[in-house]
């Protein structure tokens, strides 16, 4: 699996990760990051809030004892989330 991972992210041109930075900087409904406080290899908080920051109405939901695979590690954590935000947004 860990191959497969790397194979797909070295497959990922950064030049459409660039191109989509206008978009996600004008997306203004409110967006949930559920992540992984823990996660140090794949997705690092540090991406989490790069991400938060060029989001307008973002915020970060930290996953505590959790990796990569939140729904695996963390499941309960994640539909609490998931569902508070669509509580949220039907409002």
């Amino acid at each position: 699996m860990r191959r497969d991972l790397r194979a797909v992210l070295r497959g990922i041109d950064p030049r459409h990760l660039f191109d989509a930075l206008p978009r996600l900087r004008a997306f203004e409904p409110p967006v949930t990051l559920a992540w992984a406080h823990e996660d140090r290899r794949v997705f690092p908080p540090s991406v989490a809030e790069r991400l938060a920051a060029d989001l307008p109405n973002a915020r970060i939901e930290w996953i505590e004892d959790s990796w990569t695979f939140v729904p695996e590690d963390q499941p309960t954590a994640l539909a609490a989330i998931v569902r508070s935000a669509v509580v949220a947004s039907s409002q």
